[in-house]
């Protein structure tokens, strides 16, 4: 099993962020039937994320993030 991930965070004022996130991960699963018969999945998953955060004005703070994962069996 391994897992890789990057997370950054940009200001673009003192108020607003851009936010981001790149992963990528592989596992290999292993089971047996009672048959005999062994078998392996090897999965592999990569997804993205961007968002922002910010205070439009004091006492709020808002974000949003938009998430995009491909998982691979």
């Amino acid at each position: 099993m391994g897992q890789l991930e990057l997370d950054a965070s940009y200001a673009l004022s003192e108020r607003w962020n851009l936010v981001g996130n790149l992963s990528w991960g592989t596992q290999t699963l292993r089971q047996v039937r009672p048959d005999a018969a062994a078998i392996a999945y090897d999965n592999t998953a990569t997804g993205l994320t961007v968002g922002f955060t910010g205070r439009p004005v004091s006492g709020i703070e808002l974000g949003a993030s938009l998430a995009h994962v491909n998982d691979k069996s």
